[in-house]
């Protein structure tokens, strides 16, 4: 894994994105987070060319949720389809994990005190 980037997430997207069921917080974060793994690879439109199987197995739920899951992520502007290719549909962040891609500006720096 890569070291995770600071994100700013507004204060009322968090509580959106904890308020959300379990399975589909597992599968936000992996979007949100998708940067740090090294795994996935992410095309230039964003497309996570990742299946449906593999993105479970990562986030720890089997593959028929996901996909059960995934269509009310699609609607809640969560994730959105990019590419489909044969049977498989690979999916971006949504407009609502995309907003949260600027620097973190609620990150601490210390600095040591001089004597």
């Amino acid at each position: 894994m890569r070291e995770l980037a600071h994100i700013d997430v507004p204060r009322d997207e968090m509580a959106a994105i904890l308020a959300l069921p379990h399975p589909q917080l597992r599968i936000v974060l992996f979007y949100l987070f998708i940067e740090s793994n090294e795994d996935v690879v992410v095309q230039e439109n964003g497309a996570v060319m990742a299946t449906g199987k593999k993105i479970a197995e990562t986030v720890g739920i089997n593959r028929s949720l996901y996909a059960r899951t995934v269509p009310g992520l699609v609607e809640d502007g969560w994730i959105v389809p990019i590419e489909r290719i044969g049977n498989i549909t690979y999916y971006a962040k949504g407009q609502r994990l995309s907003a949260m891609q600027a620097p973190g500006t609620n990150v601490l720096q210390f600095q040591q005190r001089s004597a």
